[in-house]
């Protein structure tokens, strides 16, 4: 009869290598330490909850601050892209102003041109000028040149240029008595003043000496007659 034996059995190898060296105490407090400072550098700054606030409301105030220069600048930008949009207008509003005003001789000669025509009484010549001259203007008006009335009315410095000025008491002060050159607007904006004579008040002594013209002569013979005496 055979007797079970039990035989030895073989451990399977493995491929990973298996460290059987035991650890040593200074292994662990080197492994401690190392824990220790990544805890240090990446955990606990070292500064108190007080610090923290006061590092915060400084940034929250630098925030706050760069965020008010921005919105500054985008005010002043906008502000900018106004300003130049608006004198864009302007300029393609009023560009034409120029060649106007070099113009305004030329209306000027024919208002003369037609006068004298008139005065010649030459009806034809006449005729042919005004409807030369009114075509001309009726373009220009057009463009946006407009006169301005002045005979009669108070002096206004805005639109009016005194040449010359005429001292009496029949007319009110500061008054326009004739227009000597016609002024214009183009687009509301003046393009040439109008020049005037101006009514100015009688200078006192003037005044007086109208008021009693005798009172010179009277006194005057009064001095001869002492001469005499």
């Amino acid at each position: 009869m055979l007797k079970k034996t039990n035989l030895p059995t073989e451990e399977t190898p493995t491929d990973e290598p298996v460290d059987k060296t035991p650890t040593s105490a200074a292994d662990d407090e080197v492994e401690i330490i190392e824990i220790e400072g990544m805890e240090n550098q990446f955990g606990d700054t070292g500064s108190s909850p007080g610090d923290l606030q006061a590092q915060l409301e400084i940034l929250q105030r630098e925030k706050k601050e760069v965020h008010e220069r921005l919105l500054r600048k985008q005010a002043d930008l906008e502000n900018a892209r106004k300003r130049i949009e608006k004198e864009k207008r302007e300029f393609l509003r009023f560009s034409g102003g120029e060649l106007i005003r070099k113009l305004l001789p030329v209306v000027d000669n024919l208002e003369r041109a037609c006068a004298v025509a008139e005065e010649a009484g030459d009806a034809n010549l006449q005729e042919g000028l005004r409807l030369v001259y009114q075509e001309f203007l009726d373009i220009l008006k057009k463009e946006g040149l407009t006169s301005i009335d002045a005979e009669g009315q108070k002096f206004d410095p805005n639109r009016h240029e005194a040449v010359l000025r005429e001292e009496t008491d029949e007319i009110e002060s500061d008054q326009v008595i004739a227009v000597l050159q016609k002024g214009y607007f183009y687009r509301e904006r003046l393009l040439r003043p109008v020049m005037v004579k101006v009514a100015v008040p009688l200078r006192k002594e003037e005044s007086e000496r109208e008021e009693d013209p005798e009172e010179g002569s009277a006194g005057t013979g009064t001095d001869s007659d002492r001469e005499l005496v």
